[in-house]
């Protein structure tokens, strides 16, 4: 990530990280590496069921928030757009698979049919 940012015209990078610290968003600063936004850990972190998908979910909630906000030009415009792609991240955990069951496959499970 540091080579990446260093030797790109990105101004910022978002990083997952998987387990206790998601994520970090970090600039450049001359040939330092500045975090600006660091996600920590969840409060019900211990109920992950399921990773998979997490860091796609991540991304795809952040690019939603840019998309509808614009590029942050503060960081607290930076830090809400880091939330929402938490949040979406940390909803994706909750569940078996990375895509969620049908309303039929719901109600199977629901009564133990599958």
């Amino acid at each position: 990530a540091t080579q990446f940012l260093r030797f790109s015209d990105a101004s910022v990078l978002a990083v997952t990280r998987g387990g206790s610290a998601p994520a970090i968003f970090v600039s450049k600063s001359g040939n330092e590496m500045e975090p600006l936004v660091t996600m920590g850990p969840h409060p019900n972190a211990h109920g992950v069921v399921d990773g998979t998908g997490a860091g796609d979910a991540f991304f795809g909630g952040l690019l939603a928030s840019l998309y509808h906000t614009g590029v942050p030009s503060t960081l607290e415009q930076l830090g809400r757009a880091a939330h929402i792609a938490d949040r979406a991240a940390f909803r994706c955990t909750r569940q078996m698979g990375a895509l969620p069951p049908s309303k039929d496959e719901s109600k199977a499970l629901e009564y133990g049919a599958l």
